[in-house]
């Protein structure tokens, strides 16, 4: 796309925006693979504008529209993450919540990043994927210090085998990306972005 002055500015990101109102909804928890399409679109293309023109007037509005964005995104995949969960699909939930982890950590000031790797660690050990647990147990002890669960990772570590088999990816991904979240899982069952071997089939 081309931007010359304030004008075209103005019209994209208000462009841009009349799109996330009107067509996404950001009060929504699950979301339709379109729908996910257009929100990373949406993402991309207001990146590049902050890239572009950041002394640009409208950047805060390009920002706070990133920052939704990626709040519905990160909705949507802890949702699909608790869906697994309840069904106990432990690798299936644990496969989500690292994920979370990696692509939406910087949310909520980073605290997004202890939770999810706290609940994956769980997920493993529900699953008695002990090696993939003592991994991310570890990661979240080097990644997050701050996490109030932070001790209880410690004293659970020095009870998991050292020589405990890895599975599951569980080392931090080399670049951010925006995760494809699966459509209602009322009415498809989710599909991860890795899928574990356990994970339910789509209908």
């Amino acid at each position: 796309y081309i931007v010359k002055g304030s004008f075209e500015q103005q019209n994209l990101v208000d462009a841009v925006a009349r799109v996330y109102v009107q067509e996404l909804g950001a009060t929504e928890r699950t979301i339709r693979l379109d729908r996910v399409q257009k929100i990373t679109a949406i993402i991309d293309k207001l990146n590049r504008f902050v890239t572009g023109f950041p002394q640009s007037e409208y950047v805060p509005k390009a920002r706070a529209l990133i920052a939704d964005s990626r709040e519905l995104l990160a909705s949507h995949e802890r949702y699909v993450a608790e869906f697994y969960w309840k069904r106990e699909q432990w690798r299936g939930a644990a496969g989500r919540y690292m994920a979370l982890a990696d692509t939406f950590g910087d949310l909520h000031g980073g605290k997004v990043h202890g939770e999810s790797l706290w609940r994956a660690a769980e997920a493993y050990g529900n699953a008695k994927d002990l090696g993939d647990q003592r991994k991310v147990l570890q990661r979240l002890v080097q990644e997050a210090p701050q996490d109030p669960r932070r001790a209880e990772a410690e004293a659970m570590l020095k009870k998991i085998p050292a020589n405990a088999p890895v599975t599951s990816p569980t080392d931090p991904k080399p670049a951010v990306q925006t995760p494809v979240p699966p459509s209602d899982p009322t009415t498809r069952k989710p599909v991860p972005l890795q899928p574990p071997a356990d994970a339910p089939a789509d209908q």
